[in-house]
C-alpha cells in the first residue's frame, strides 16, 4: 500500500500499490470557454453558428434541450470545439454548484463553451469516465470549492487552482475495471433515482395545475368554461401595485454578520409555501435598524426571491417574525382586499412567471428589478372567495408536500450510496 499525505504531512489516506497521486494540472488538458459579445447569441440554430454550453447545461448529464447558438467565428482554436468523452466543469456559479460537472457523451450540434465552464480532455493512458467519476466525487468537489473565490453575488474557481486539484491514478487496465464496476452499481441505483424524479416532475405540473385553477377561478368550479383572458363573475384583473399596499425591496448591500442578534434570511431560506431553516446568520442591532425596519415581514406578507437560482420563489409570512431580510427578496404587502396566501399562490403561479420571464436579465446570477413586474396582473376575485380558493388549494397541496417529502427523502439516500461506491472505487476497494 502506498500512504498519501495531507497538507499537514500526515497520513490521509492509503492506495494500493501502483496508484499515483497526480494533478489536474499534470494529468489533464485544460480549455477554457470563448468570449463573445451579448447580442451575438441567438436560441435557434442558424448557418455558420456553434452551440455555446454554458452553466445551465452542466446537469448528471449534459442537457440540450436549453442552448444558445453564437457565429462559429468566435471560437479561437480548434480545441475549444467539445468532443465525446470531453468532461465540462461548471467554473462561475453558486459556490455549490461551482465544480459540478458532466460527461459529454453525444454531441447533437457542433458545440464550444462559454465562458462560465470550462473543459477537460484526457489523454491516453487516462480513462476519461474515470476522470469524470472521480471528479463527481464529494472529495474532489469539497477540494474544488474549498479553493473558490466568493464576491457577493458569484463564486468561481481559476484555471490556476483547479490545476492544483489532486486525483488518485491507477494503472489504466484497473482505471476500465473500476469503471465497468461503477456502472454496474449504478445501473440499478440510476433507475430508481430516475423514477423519483419523474415523481418530483409529476408533483411539480400538479402543483402547476392546482395554482393555475385557483387563480382564474376553476378550483371551486372544477367544469366552468372561461376561456384564456378571461375571468368568473365577480373577479376583476389588477395591477400588482393595485393589489398591494405596498412592494419593498431589499437592499442591495451585504450586511455584516455575526453570532448573535436578528435573524437574517436569504432567498435560500425559502421554497414554495415553506420555509426552509438553514444555517443561522444574525446581523446587529445597529445593522438591523438602519437597514431593515422596512425590510421586516409582517403577518400576511408575502417575500420573493427575485434574483439567482431561487428567482420566482415565494413564502407566505404566517405570524410576525422578527428577522429581517438579506439581499436577493421583495417583501409583497396585500391591500385589505387581497389575502395573503391568495397572492402566494398567484407568485408562484405559471401565470405570473410568463409575465416577467422576458424581463429576467444577467445570464450568472438571473434577476429581477422591483420595476419590471409592479405593473404585472392579477386576477382578483371577492375576497371571501380568495379565502375559500386559499382553503382548498392547503387541502390538495399538503398532500403534495408530504409525498415531496418522502421523494426528497429517497433522492438525498440514492446522493448517500452514489457517493459510497465513488469513495471506495478511489480508494481503491470497491
Amino acid at each position: 500500500m502506498m500512504a498519501t499525505m495531507n497538507d499537514d504531512g500526515q497520513n490521509e489516506c492509503s492506495l494500493p500499490d501502483g496508484w499515483e497521486i497526480l494533478t489536474i494540472g499534470n494529468s489533464l488538458q485544460i480549455v477554457r470557454g470563448i468570449s463573445f459579445p451579448k447580442d451575438a447569441k441567438t436560441y435557434e440554430p442558424q448557418s455558420d453558428y456553434v452551440a455555446c454550453l454554458r452553466t445551465a447545461n452542466v446537469q448528471r448529464e449534459v442537457e440540450w434541450d436549453d442552448l444558445w447558438f453564437v457565429p462559429s467565428k468566435h471560437v479561437r482554436r480548434d480545441e475549444q470545439y467539445v468532443q465525446p468523452l470531453d468532461i465540462l466543469i461548471s467554473t462561475a456559479n453558486s459556490l455549490v454548484l461551482v465544480g459540478k460537472v458532466a460527461l459529454v457523451k453525444t454531441i447533437p450540434y457542433p458545440s464550444t463553451l462559454g465562458a462560465f465552464i470550462s473543459l477537460f480532455r484526457a489523454p491516453s493512458g487516462l480513462n476519461s469516465k474515470f476522470i469524470y467519476y472521480q471528479l463527481a466525487s464529494s472529495k474532489v468537489q469539497a477540494d474544488i470549492r474549498s479553493r473558490a473565490s466568493t464576491t457577493t453575488n458569484i463564486s468561481n474557481i481559476s484555471i490556476s487552482r483547479l490545476t492544483e486539484v489532486t486525483l488518485a491514478i491507477p494503472p489504466l487496465s484497473e482505471q476500465e475495471r473500476i469503471v465497468n464496476r461503477i456502472e454496474e452499481l449504478f445501473s440499478d441505483l440510476e433507475a430508481g433515482v430516475a423514477a423519483l424524479e419523474r415523481a418530483q416532475i409529476g408533483l411539480q405540473r400538479y402543483k402547476a395545475s392546482v395554482l393555475k385553477a385557483a387563480i382564474t377561478g376553476k378550483l371551486l368550479n372544477g367544469k366552468l368554461e372561461i376561456g384564456e383572458n378571461e375571468l368568473p363573475e365577480g373577479w376583476h384583473w389588477a395591477t400588482i401595485e393595485e393589489a398591494c399596499e405596498r412592494i419593498v425591496d431589499c437592499l442591495h448591500s451585504t450586511p455584516k454578520f455575526q453570532d448573535d442578534g436578528f435573524y437574517c434570511v436569504d432567498s435560500t431560506w425559502i421554497k414554495p409555501g415553506r420555509f426552509v431553516f438553514q444555517r443561522a446568520r444574525f446581523v446587529d442591532e445597529a445593522t438591523f435598524n438602519e437597514r431593515n425596519r422596512r425590510m421586516v415581514p409582517q403577518y400576511d406578507d408575502v417575500v420573493f426571491s427575485r434574483e439567482g437560482a431561487l428567482l420566482g420563489v415565494a413564502v407566505h409570512i404566517p405570524e410576525k417574525f422578527e428577522f429581517c431580510l438579506g439581499q436577493r427578496m421583495m417583501i409583497f404587502r396585500p391591500s385589505i382586499s387581497l389575502d395573503g396566501k391568495f397572492l402566494e399562490a398567484f407568485l408562484n403561479s405559471e401565470l405570473f412567471k410568463k409575465q416577467y420571464a422576458k424581463q429576467i436579465t444577467g445570464s450568472a446570477s438571473p434577476h429581477l428589478n422591483i420595476g419590471d413586474i409592479r405593473k404585472s396582473l392579477i386576477p382578483l376575485p371577492p375576497l371571501d372567495e380568495q379565502r375559500r380558493i386559499v382553503v382548498e388549494v392547503e387541502r390538495r397541496l399538503s398532500v403534495v408536500r408530504e409525498v415531496e417529502s418522502a421523494v426528497e427523502v429517497g433522492l438525498v439516500r440514492a446522493g448517500r450510496l452514489r457517493q459510497s461506491v465513488l469513495r471506495s472505487a478511489f480508494e481503491g476497494r470497491l
